[in-house]
């Protein structure tokens, strides 16, 4: 139902959208879609650092998007399903691909980054182009990017790694990478402490 309409300044665009607000229940699985939905689009600020990033998750998958312009680079992948110019899909398919083949994520865990964005682009999305089947409208990408072929793909591929691999071996692979994951953050805060014991003195 419709409610009221607002001007959209944020994400940044030289186009200003008119959208909507939606009545939802903000229940457990609102919670949940939203963590998962922000963590993904951190997640891709943290892979799509340089145009190394991009060129070797796209020759590792051997993907090739139609939806994706020529043009687009690594700084727009970075937005991750956030994106625009129809780059959203590739970007989300690539980030659940880095996610399964690098940091050795179940299949189960990658469903659930993946029903979690659509579920938001669904039910919480106030811009109604970003709702429904991921397709093209005269020349312009359009739609629910959790939708894409692309992202179907990235899903299949982590349900063939967990088929490929024997499942001690990979789980044991995503707790030695948790691990890391938690060593770097440590040498981080601590690297922040004493920058800041050094500031205070």
């Amino acid at each position: 139902m419709l409610v009221t309409r607002r001007i959209v300044s944020w994400p940044p665009s030289n186009k200003r959208w008119w959208v909507r607000y939606k009545n939802i229940e903000r229940d457990d699985r609102y919670q949940e879609a939203g963590l998962l939905h922000y963590e993904l689009l951190e997640k891709a600020r943290h892979i799509f650092r340089g145009p190394a990033d991009l060129s070797r998750l796209r020759s590792a998958s051997g993907w090739v998007v139609s939806s994706t312009p020529r043009w687009a680079t690594y700084k727009e992948f970075a937005q991750g399903h956030g994106a625009f110019w129809g780059i959203s899909a590739e970007a989300m398919a690539l980030v659940l691909y880095h996610m399964s083949t690098y940091e050795h994520a179940s299949a189960a865990e990658i469903e659930r980054y993946w029903l979690a964005v659509d579920y938001w682009f669904e039910n919480v999305a106030e811009e109604p182009y970003d709702e429904g089947l991921w397709h093209n409208d005269d020349g312009e990408w359009r739609g629910n990017p959790a939708t894409a072929d692309v992202v179907f793909r990235a899903v299949n591929h982590a349900h063939d790694l967990d088929a490929d691999i024997e499942p001690s071996v990979r789980k044991a692979s995503r707790r030695a990478y948790l691990e890391e994951v938690a060593r770097q953050k440590a040498r981080e805060q601590a690297r922040k402490a004493r920058l800041q014991e050094y500031v205070e003195v």
